[in-house]
């Protein structure tokens, strides 16, 4: 199978989707990309998602989704409850960087930083800091020095402009993983390294 490039894609793109929904095996559902949407928070940040039309059920988790020339552009993951009934897909772009860690034995866990952000018209601002995780160590923001009133410039070599980009960014990382964060404090930038943590 071909390995396609899910950031060319666009909404209206025709898509399939392969999956043993209700034991039939290696069935076969239509539909077009409805929408690419940036990560969601759900217990900790996503990756951005592929959002099909195409009939999803549980069988179809973990199969690919492909592109009208067959390429395998993302793996379905799950669908939406309501009577919209969408299905959503990890893109292949990001699952490139995930699968050489799960292939070396990496644990992978959703990192956390732990910080509330509001958006300006300057950008996005830390409105709080989370004291400590789920497991009652110092958050990953609250060990590195992270501040309310700080905002946040980059992440790494990514601009950031708004919660839909932090979001999608952090998804890239999981816990253990030290990041670059460029802020703006009080007028003066500077560059804080992060360790995130688990949620």
């Amino acid at each position: 199978m071909k390995i396609g490039r899910s950031n060319e894609l666009r909404v209206g793109d025709p898509v399939f989707a392969i999956g043993n929904p209700s034991g039939v095996k290696h069935a076969v559902s239509t539909g077009i990309i409805a929408g690419l949407r940036p990560g969601l928070e759900a217990g900790g940040p996503l990756p951005d998602m592929i959002v099909v039309n195409a009939r999803i059920t549980g069988g179809n988790s973990g199969g690919p989704l492909l592109d009208a020339d067959g390429e395998f552009i993302g793996m379905i993951q799950s669908k939406s409850e309501d009577a919209i009934k969408l299905g959503f897909a990890v893109p292949v772009e990001v699952l490139k960087e995930l699968v050489p860690r799960l292939e070396a034995g990496e644990i992978l866990r959703p990192g956390f930083l732990g910080v509330g952000t509001r958006e300006t018209e300057k950008g996005l601002v830390i409105s709080g800091v989370s004291e400590k995780n789920s497991k009652g160590d110092p958050s990953a923001a609250k060990a590195a020095g992270l501040k309310a009133g700080d905002r946040f410039v980059k992440v790494g070599d990514d601009p950031i402009r708004g919660q839909a980009d932090l979001t999608r960014v952090l998804g890239r990382y999981c816990a253990g993983d030290a990041i670059e964060i460029t802020l703006e404090r009080d007028g003066q930038r500077l560059k804080v390294q992060v360790v995130l943590t688990e949620r």
